[in-house]
């Protein structure tokens, strides 16, 4: 199933326990910056890939501000893991059980 971008924010919002309104802005933010698919209205608006969810994620997770959405998507997407990092796994089982990782996904 493929969410529509208000569904993916009710989710979040849902999920994460924050305020829709905020998830919104995250994610105008990354519109606007081009880090985020966009299409239409209704039946013809963007369908979320899972690199807009991952992105989405990201912004609202990694930010302080609103404002810095779309540096924080940036600057997440130059982060490397290291091979020997064994870690990965720990820190990604969160996202498995919400459905949201996926290990092909590239940011």
């Amino acid at each position: 199933m493929v969410a529509s971008p208000g569904e993916l924010v009710r989710k979040l919002s849902e999920l994460l326990g924050i305020a829709e309104r905020t998830i919104v802005l995250h994610d105008r933010n990354l519109v606007v910056a081009g880090l985020r698919s966009k299409g239409g209205r209704g039946t013809s608006a963007a369908r979320m890939t899972a690199r807009d969810a991952a992105h989405l994620l990201v912004a609202v997770l990694g930010s302080s501000h609103v404002k810095n959405s779309a540096e924080t998507v940036r600057r997440y997407k130059e982060t490397r893991f290291h091979k020997s990092c064994q870690r990965v796994a720990m820190t990604t089982a969160p996202l498995r059980r919400y459905g949201i990782y996926h290990p092909t996904t590239a940011l």
